[in-house]
Formats: structure tokens, sequence, C-alpha cells
């Protein structure tokens, strides 16, 4: 949510400077509610499956960083196109209306309009306010919007859970007392037969979304710093569910997961984020991403993650 500042209009420049996986992790644990589209492992999966390079940069003020943005680009010929998605993020205490509208100056100074450029943006901030501020900018709305959750994990564990939808608890509860064991693979031993399970589930739920090819390579980027967390459900030493969930910074994202009938049966997926929630409480994570939502769906996933009454977050795609 954007702020008011009476100070004087900062002067911001958009640094290409190249910068190495550490120091962007170190950067990105300064900021608030920070998505996984920012990250060098989600990068790393649109460069090998989406052909396009991304632009890791930082918002300047003078000689101190005050924000980042992560940039997809990718040309044809004279052609090129130009994707922010859900950025930029700001640090701590900068996320400011001012801040704001100098970073559109200096992206239109960078980015300026030509017909050999197709330029999308996808900001990470929302409401009828920023909508209208992207307007007055000279951006076009498209039809196209994004919607999720985010649950703040500051409160305790007591009361997160009181917090949870009552038929949701019920379901955790129905949950624990299934017989179903949890197992972490924190380095990713069984990744291949989880990335298997992912896309025989997606090809017999036909729901739209990356294949298994894509969430691989962003997994293997992030077991080397410990930013994978995945957990299996299992019935009599039988896999039954799974998920993915992945951090950056102070934040951590619901990635991908996979169910089976028995899975489903014994309400795995509850207990799998529930167990979540815990591990991400235990390493000082404030923020989860619910990972996107279909406001008008009243079914399924959908239902599942709204019954976490966490804040909900929209954003319009402007080109």
């Amino acid at each position: 949510m954007l702020t008011q500042q009476n100070n004087t209009k900062p002067e911001l420049t958009l640094n290409f400077s190249l910068r190495t996986v550490g120091e962007w992790r170190s950067f990105l644990n300064r900021t608030e509610k920070t998505p996984w589209t920012q990250t060098f492992q989600y990068a790393i999966a649109v460069a090998k499956v989406g052909k396009q390079s991304t632009q890791f940069v930082t918002i300047d003020r003078g000689a101190e960083v005050i924000g980042l943005v992560a940039i997809q680009v990718s040309k044809l010929g004279p052609f090129q196109s130009v994707m922010i998605n859900r950025g930029p993020v700001w640090f701590k205490g900068q996320e400011t209306q001012e801040n704001h509208d100098a970073f559109v100056a200096a992206l239109k100074k960078t980015y300026p309009k030509s017909i050999f450029r197709r330029f999308r943006w996808m900001p990470e901030w929302a409401g009828e306010q920023a909508t209208a501020l992207e307007v007055e900018h000279g951006f076009k709305k498209s039809q196209q919007s994004f919607e999720t959750l985010w649950l703040d994990l500051k409160p305790s564990l007591e009361t997160l859970r009181k917090g949870l939808d009552r038929k949701w608890r019920g379901h955790l509860n129905k949950a624990e007392r299934s017989g179903l064991e949890i197992f972490a693979d924190m380095e990713g031993r069984y990744l291949d037969l989880f990335i298997k399970n992912y896309d025989l589930f997606k090809a017999n739920k036909k729901f739209e979304g990356p294949d298994g090819a894509f969430f691989k390579h962003e997994i293997e980027n992030a077991l080397p710093f410990k930013d994978a967390i995945i957990l299996w459900a299992r019935l009599d030493k039988v896999p039954v569910a799974g998920v993915m969930v992945m951090k950056h910074g102070t934040s951590a994202s619901y990635r991908v997961s996979w169910n089976s009938p028995e899975g489903r049966v014994a309400q795995a997926h509850y207990l799998l984020i529930w167990k979540v929630i815990e591990i991400l409480k235990k390493q000082g994570i404030e923020s989860f991403d619910l990972g996107g939502i279909l406001a008008q769906d009243q079914t399924g996933f959908n239902v599942f993650k709204l019954g976490m009454n966490a804040e909900p977050f929209k954003t319009e795609f402007f080109k």
C-alpha cells in the first residue's frame, strides 16, 4: 500500500550493475511481502523454459539502494518484449507515492515508447488508488489481473489456528487423526518423483499452470540456499500428497502441490500446509503468499486457500 510523504520528490535511478545471487538474496531480506517472481530461482526457470533473460535492477537514491525490480526481457529481431511481474519491491519504509512516481519516471526514461517494444507491467501494489496512479502516469489497464492472499505469520501458532475458518480447522483436525506421516525432503532427494506426481496430477485435473519442468528448475536453484521446503504426506509409507513452498527474504510463497484420492480422503493438504506454517514460523518468515486465487471460484483449491482467512491482494496488468 502506497503512503504519502511531504518531503522533496526524490531522484531515483535504475542500476543495472551485475548482482550476485548472494547480494540479491541479502537485498530481499530488507523487503516486505516479496513475491516469488522477484527471485533468482524464478528468473532461471523463466530463462530455461520461457527463453526470457532477467535484468536484476536496484532502485537507487544516490548511493543508497531503496528497492528492487526484476525485469524479464526477450528479443525477436528488432522487437523487444519487456515484462515486470509483481514489482518493484521496496525496502521497509520506502514504499511511498513519491518513490513510486520517481520509479515510473526512471522506468519511462529507460524504456521509452517504441513500435518495436512491447511493455507489460504488473505492479506489486493494489487498490483503486494504485490503479488510478498508473493510468495518470500514462499506462493503459489491460483486461488481466492477478489475485492472491497474504497470510501474516507474525502472530503465534495458537492465534493463527484460531484465525482459520471453522471448517478448515475441522479438516485439519481430521488430518491429524488420519494416520498421515509428514516427511520433509529439504535436499530434494526425491525431486524427480515429486515433479512426476505433479505432472500426472496436473494432467488428470486439466488445470492451467507451469509444467513440472519449470518448477524443477526453480527448486533446483533454491535448494543450495535451503530456500525450498518440500513436504510429502504418506499413508502406510505410501506417498499420497506433496507440497513445495519457496522462501525469499522474510516472505514465502505456496508454489506447487499434488494430491491423490487417498490424500483427499485423509485431508492431507490441510496438514501439509499447517506443517509448512510451523516450519516458516521457526525460520522467522513473516509473510506467506498463498499463490494466487480465482476470486469468483468457490470450489476446490480456491476454497482451501480462502479458508485460511488471509489478507486479499489484487493487482492489475498495465501496458
